[in-house]
């Protein structure tokens, strides 16, 4: 089959990290595939990038409204190689613009966030961050200004108008299926994300007290609370070290609080890095925490935790609890909690047996549901139908 792959960006985020094992998947079945980016001076084998506005005013028309630049440009390389399938990943920078340009073609859309029934894709409202039903209306007011208001009612109107161009959803966690279902989306699929575990070298026996947080460092993903807890956690377990790689608009504020804690000599701020370098990390850490406060889809990090050997923690929240099984590859905490975060953690810690067991059971757990056979054979049903 000839199949087009496209996404906003070609980034390190967990979203991107699947659709790039996508693309590479795909093309090991011998199907010919085209990646489709938005972005400025990337140049990817076997890619097709198309620039983005270079000014904020125009990409955020560009949001709300339309790009008949990047229409044009998208609908030309989609009638050279007419693809059998377009599979759409996030096009949140052109929503409405890319929607027409596939119009009357067979498309299929892997829904990454909660973007298509709330217009933050938080499902949480941010002041009082109690979880949402989702829907667009008043009660979004309480995350938004009026601009974004108004132009996020634009978007939504616009995509249920064009609802029928995407041919059927595919919702990587049964959580997110069931809110999309429950916002009469039809033709939901659910199809969790994948790993090759070749990739990921298992490590059974752990040394040092060492904690990792892999991902974005914005407000939604909880890193706070994870900082929060660590001074207790140094109470029990002095030599204790809390790793943080990713990068975002929280870094400043979460170094000064690293700072106002006390705690700064303890944690090591790292930055984003490649996947391949991130492995060994996965492999040397005791336990990696995924600490959000929003309706998480599903978090990629965690599959490649335990494919790692490493029991993980996390929020009881959106599609966590599907990868991340209670006691047996780790802990689910309530969300916001840092009290809680930190017993977990000082409980595994302090025993390096319970850490190998959970390791030994999570790599079993990733390789059984979410290795990349069983998925490409389930997605291959999809693109049939």
């Amino acid at each position: 089959m000839k199949i087009m792959l496209v996404n906003d960006s070609i980034g390190t985020g967990g979203a991107e990290s699947y659709y790039l094992d996508l693309s590479d998947a795909l093309r090991k079945e011998g199907h010919l595939v085209l990646n489709v980016f938005f972005g400025e001076n990337k140049k990817i084998n076997n890619a097709y990038m198309i620039r983005d506005p270079k000014t904020k005013f125009f990409k955020y028309l560009s949001a709300v409204f339309f790009n008949i630049r990047v229409y044009k440009n998208l609908k030309k390389k989609i009638n050279e190689f007419n693809p059998d399938v377009i599979h759409l990943h996030n096009i949140n920078k052109y929503p409405l613009t890319v929607l027409f340009a596939c119009r009357g073609r067979n498309v299929v859309q892997t829904v990454d966030d909660y973007g298509l029934i709330c217009p933050t894709a938080w499902c949480v409202y941010k002041r009082s961050y109690k979880i949402c039903s989702g829907g667009f209306g008043i009660k979004c007011l309480n995350c938004l200004n009026i601009a974004r208001f108004f132009g996020f009612g634009i978007v939504f109107v616009a995509r249920f108008l064009l609802r029928k161009v995407v041919k059927k959803y595919i919702a990587p966690s049964k959580m997110l299926k069931s809110y999309l279902e429950k916002h009469n989306f039809r033709n939901v699929f659910y199809l969790p994300y994948f790993i090759n575990t070749q990739n990921w070298k298992f490590q059974k026996n752990k040394k040092g007290d060492k904690i990792l947080y892999v991902g974005q460092l914005t407000e939604q993903k909880g890193v706070k609370f994870l900082l929060e807890a660590f001074p207790l956690v140094i109470k029990k377990r002095p030599n204790a070290v809390l790793n943080i790689i990713g990068d975002g608009q929280e870094m400043g504020y979460l170094k000064l609080r690293a700072e106002q804690l006390g705690i700064k000599k303890k944690v090591n701020f790292i930055g984003s890095l490649p996947r391949k370098k991130i492995a060994r990390w996965y492999r040397n850490s005791k336990v990696v925490v995924v600490p959000s406060i929003w309706m998480e889809q599903f978090g990629i990090v965690g599959l490649e935790a335990l494919a790692s050997g490493t029991p993980c923690i996390g929020s009881r929240i959106g599609g966590i609890p599907e990868w991340l099984k209670d006691g047996k590859n780790g802990f689910l905490v309530k969300r916001m909690d840092y009290e809680e975060i930190a017993e977990k953690v000082i409980k595994l810690l302090e025993n390096s047996e319970l850490v190998k067991k959970f390791g030994i059971y999570g790599r079993k757990f990733v390789e059984t549901n979410f290795n990349q056979k069983k998925h490409m054979y389930a997605l291959s049903e999809i693109y049939k139908k």
